[in-house]
């Protein structure tokens, strides 16, 4: 029945999460392979946002230098099937995870969007962590497009939250440039305790 079938298949989306954190690319790419089919067709709209959501590392981990086409394919089914799912916090990851891979895929623009949006739900969320994970990605998004002072204004977010909600809001190391660009590491002692004691990736 649909309820045996939907713990199933949400037995294969936790693991290929443990595949991928042990690092078994090849053991992802079969199991993802292997269950594609029934994902698709048994699993509820929020298995299914987080079987596209875990395509992302996986494709990041086998090609850590070349950004596809297929990337964003995954980072655009996920989004459709948040949505569908109704569930907040789905919403905000697909978002992060949309935004992530246009943004590599030099798609500049269409990340700035996918980040905004996905801000606005982490904030409704209360969602610390990814809050400042979206902000350190539009960072990214708008020192590529040349937008100085927006992206002072969102390192400068990032940084204060990261400070203010010490613990919470873990700082990635992906700011840093702009922060020294900036000299923001320098204006926030806090931020100093935040690079030295080992920003999350």
């Amino acid at each position: 029945d649909s309820a045996w079938w939907q713990e199933w298949v949400q037995l294969q989306v936790d693991r290929n999460w443990i595949y991928y954190w042990l690092g078994r690319v090849e053991a992802m790419s079969t199991l993802v392979e292997r269950v594609r089919h029934v994902v698709e067709t048994k699993g509820t709209p929020l298995q299914r946002a987080r079987s596209s959501q875990s395509l992302i590392p996986m494709a990041l981990r086998r090609d850590p230098y070349r950004v596809t086409d297929e990337w964003g394919e995954y980072g655009r089914r996920g989004v459709e099937a948040s949505e569908a799912s109704g569930e907040l916090s789905a919403k905000v990851m697909a978002r992060f995870c949309r935004a992530f891979t246009l943004l590599f895929h030099g798609d500049l623009v269409a990340s700035e969007q996918q980040s905004l949006i996905g801000l606005r739900l982490a904030e409704q969320l209360g969602d610390l962590t990814m809050q400042s994970r979206l902000l350190t990605y539009l960072t990214l998004a708008y020192r590529q497009q040349g937008q100085l002072e927006r992206t002072r204004e969102c390192a400068e977010r990032t940084l204060e939250l990261a400070t203010r909600w010490r613990g919470q809001a873990p700082l990635s190391s992906a700011i840093r440039p702009a922060a020294t660009w900036f000299g923001l590491d320098r204006d926030l002692p806090l931020v100093r305790w935040a690079f030295l004691d080992g920003p999350s990736p």
